[in-house]
């Protein structure tokens, strides 16, 4: 994990996030919006902004909070990024609460499908490099046991409250499992990428 991209809807968190995740990882953070905006509150142009996301993307290591997708080198950063994390908070009820439930996964599902596959391939081979130093740490352990306990609060998501999913659809706060479930997947997921990242600086 070297080329961080953190999206997600305004307010939803993402900034602060990518500034936590910074600190902990020691990778420098770049604001998007910093980029585009210049002082004064005037927006740069559309040639000038691109030229500064793809110098900022082609550097070894960021953590890039912001969308801006369609324009900006939204391709070039997609491309380049090795993590991309979602961060939106629909499923608690704190942003897009206007819209659908159903609308906000069916946009991020081949994103997470796509992620998911990328994780599990490049930490297999992660894993096969260093199989013994790794199977000796206890971050390591830490690390797989949040990935079944992550796994398992999928599981328990999607066969319960999820099938239950019209009926709170367009709900603004969600059931309370629904929440309790978005929350544990976001605490979840911090926690093995700071696992995995400490346990790299302690082989």
């Amino acid at each position: 994990m070297q080329r961080v991209l953190v999206m997600g809807s305004s307010g939803s968190g993402k900034s602060t996030f990518a500034r936590r995740l910074s600190a902990m990882t020691g990778i420098p953070t770049v604001s998007i919006d910093a980029l585009f905006w210049k002082p004064g509150w005037v927006e740069s142009g559309r040639d000038e902004f691109e030229r500064r996301m793809t110098e900022a993307a082609r550097e070894p290591r960021w953590i890039m909070d912001g969308n801006y997708m369609r324009h900006g080198a939204g391709e070039l950063r997609r491309k380049l990024s090795d993590t991309i994390i979602w961060f939106d908070l629909r499923l608690l009820g704190v942003t897009m609460r206007k819209d659908r439930v159903s609308d906000v996964f069916n946009q991020l599902r081949p994103w997470a499908t796509a992620g998911f596959f990328v994780m599990v391939i490049t930490g297999s081979l992660l894993f096969a490099s260093r199989a013994a130093d790794a199977y000796s740490s206890a971050y390591f352990r830490i690390k797989v046991g949040l990935l079944v306990l992550g796994a398992l609060n999928i599981v328990i998501f999607h066969t319960t409250i999820d099938r239950q999913r019209e009926e709170w659809d367009t709900a603004e706060t969600p059931p309370f499992r629904a929440r309790l479930a978005g929350l544990l997947s976001l605490l979840l997921w911090f926690s093995i990428i700071a696992a995995g990242r400490i346990m790299a600086y302690n082989l």
